[in-house]
């Protein structure tokens, strides 16, 4: 209510995300997304708001005052200012929470969209963490539903973007979803290797309960029983 009061719309977007993350957590679905979904619409009106006062032209008043001509403030980086306002990444966030709501809602095609709508924006914003957790994100589901190719192609995009970032548990995550997608596509020499390369990963992480899991399907035990594993939020909260 303050942050609306004193029309700060950013701060009221960050707080109504955070708001729906607590309602998500709690199974409150219906209140998880009405906080979304009022956060995205603010966050696209912000977005429409700062680029039209950057295109507009000044007051008289602002003539009066010396303010900057029109010419010189449309050069103003656009991106950049969006970027530093935080906008980019708190949109990003709240359409991939969004996603792994819908994805709670049994709604994989909307949940699908989402995860799409937040892959653009963390590339946008230069933010290759987000971008590989998306897609991993996006994989898993595609992988669920069925849409083996397309779950390759985000595995392997998030894989090289967790590689360029030297995120080993990143990696690790990403070839154990790759490795259970080729055993599903009857590629078990390349589900080895990449079983093999995240067992190797997460020996140097200390995952514990990851080793584990990884010797065993090494030794030859079934690596699930059940096709697919139930798809998880990836984004922090």
């Amino acid at each position: 209510m303050l942050l609306r009061t004193c029309r700060d719309r950013l701060g009221e977007a960050n707080v109504l995300k955070a708001r729906g993350d607590l309602c998500f957590r709690e199974d409150d679905l219906a209140g998880a997304a009405r906080d979304y979904d009022r956060a995205l619409y603010i966050l696209e009106g912000v977005e429409e708001r700062v680029l039209s006062q950057l295109r507009s032209a000044p007051s008289s008043a602002e003539q009066r005052r010396g303010a900057i001509p029109r010419a010189a403030r449309e050069v103003v980086p656009q991106p950049e200012l969006l970027r530093a306002l935080g906008y980019e990444q708190t949109h990003a966030r709240t359409w991939q929470a969004r996603g792994d709501l819908r994805l709670r809602e049994g709604q994989p095609a909307l949940a699908a969209r989402d995860y799409g709508n937040a892959i653009l924006l963390y590339r946008e914003s230069a933010d290759r963490r987000g971008e590989a957790a998306a897609l991993k994100a996006r994989g898993d589901l595609r992988r669920q539903r069925g849409a083996l190719p397309g779950a390759q192609r985000d595995y392997d995009d998030a894989l090289r973007l967790f590689e360029a970032l030297g995120d080993r548990a990143g990696q690790a995550a990403v070839l154990g979803a790759r490795a259970d997608l080729r055993c599903e596509r009857g590629d078990t020499a390349g589900a080895a290797l990449d079983y093999t390369r995240a067992h190797a990963l997460l020996d140097g992480v200390g995952d514990l309960a990851g080793q584990t899991g990884a010797k065993g399907v090494l030794a030859g035990v079934p690596h699930r029983e059940d096709l697919p594993r139930p798809v998880t939020a990836v984004v922090s909260r």
